[in-house]
């Protein structure tokens, strides 16, 4: 009979609570007010629980029951029992309390940790972005420096700047390629390396084409692939031995006697460069467009110019030995002097030795 006064008791002040919790959420118009409430409800009804439902289990005996007991040790004995038990009740439930308490405890204490390393990241985060644009600014103004050195200084900071935090690297390779296109260079003789007479202009290409890759695999200025414009630029022995130039535009270029080799050119635009004498060993021209583009004496051993556009190109004294030139459009060009062997693979059709092309 008491426990049910209890649940009826119990149900009324949930109902009273949803009650007023609904009237709260109304006239209090947030949040704060309904969280006091639901707080002081939660404790009214752990006081409840921990303090009056013990004594309705076990009530004090009535005095008419006592009465009836003749014995006082026996009388004695049942109103301490009923007294223990009450006791022994209330005794639990503050226990299971403090279990309660001690698992909030440690919820708590986990989130409070998982907020402070969430703050401490952010605060790195902030730090590495506050210093990377400080290197940032720092590198941009070294490269208005006279000294050559100076400037090389600031190109390999951007590619630190760049290789350090990585979502800096689209304004790193914008500062680059802009900078090597705003320079006026003067031609130089062949005989000339770029690394010689413009060593900074080859440290930038460098950083710009000898990507390195992340732990995705995803390169260093991925987004330059195809956008790399480096038309009618003087690049006369500039080194670019193993360089990603996948679609660049090096249209007009002054390659003379540049290193070529293992390049990748494919899909890029070469029309009217000027490429005598440049090394192409074993570089990919698969899909590049070379019309008019001037290869007098370049070699060409081993290079991958499938589908190439090699109309009206110059051919002559090139070394074609092991070349593929499988589907290469070859219309007006001249191969007077170009040397091949019998690796070398040739459009369907062409007749190679009526080009003037010379078995090696």
């Amino acid at each position: 009979m008491a426990w049910q006064r209890w649940r009826l008791s119990l149900v009324v002040v949930l109902a009273a609570a949803a009650g007023l919790a609904v009237g709260s959420a109304t006239s209090w118009r947030g949040l704060a007010g309904l969280a006091v409430l639901a707080g002081v409800v939660a404790a009214g009804m752990l006081v409840a629980w921990v303090v009056v439902q013990p004594g309705r289990l076990a009530p004090t005996v009535p005095e008419e029951e006592l009465a009836e007991i003749t014995d006082a040790k026996d009388r004695l004995e049942a109103t301490d029992a009923r007294l223990r038990l009450r006791h022994d009740l209330r005794n639990g439930r503050f226990q299971t309390l403090a279990v309660i308490a001690g698992l909030a405890g440690a919820v708590l204490g986990f989130w409070q940790l998982a907020d402070a390393r969430s703050a401490a990241v952010a605060d790195r985060e902030l730090t590495r972005q506050g210093q990377a644009s400080e290197r940032f600014t720092r590198a941009i103004n070294q490269l208005s420096d006279k000294r050559v050195e100076t400037r090389i200084g600031g190109i390999y900071g951007l590619a630190q700047v760049a290789k350090q935090a990585p979502d800096n690297n689209r304004p790193v390779g914008e500062v680059l390629l802009a900078w090597i296109n705003r320079l006026a260079r003067p031609k130089k003789p062949p005989t000339a390396p770029l690394s010689e007479h413009a060593p900074d202009v080859q440290a930038a290409l460098t950083v710009l084409t000898q990507h390195d890759k992340d732990e995705n695999g995803i390169k260093d200025y991925a987004w330059l692939v195809g956008r790399l414009d480096l038309h009618a630029l003087s690049l006369i022995h500039a080194d670019f031995d193993g360089a990603d130039l996948h679609g660049a535009n090096l249209a007009g270029a002054d390659l003379r006697l540049a290193d070529l080799r293992g390049a990748n050119l494919s899909h890029a635009f070469l029309g009217v460069a000027d490429l005598r004498g440049a090394d192409l060993t074993d570089a990919v021209l698969g899909s590049a467009n070379l019309s008019n583009a001037d290869l007098d004496g370049a070699n060409l051993g081993a290079t991958d110019l499938r589908s190439a556009n090699l109309g009206a190109a110059d051919l002559s004294r090139a070394n074609l030995g092991a070349a593929d030139l499988s589907r290469a459009n070859l219309s007006g060009a001249d191969l007077s002097g170009a040397r091949a062997d019998d690796r070398t693979l040739w459009p369907v059709g062409f007749d190679w030795r009526r080009a003037g092309v010379q078995p090696a």
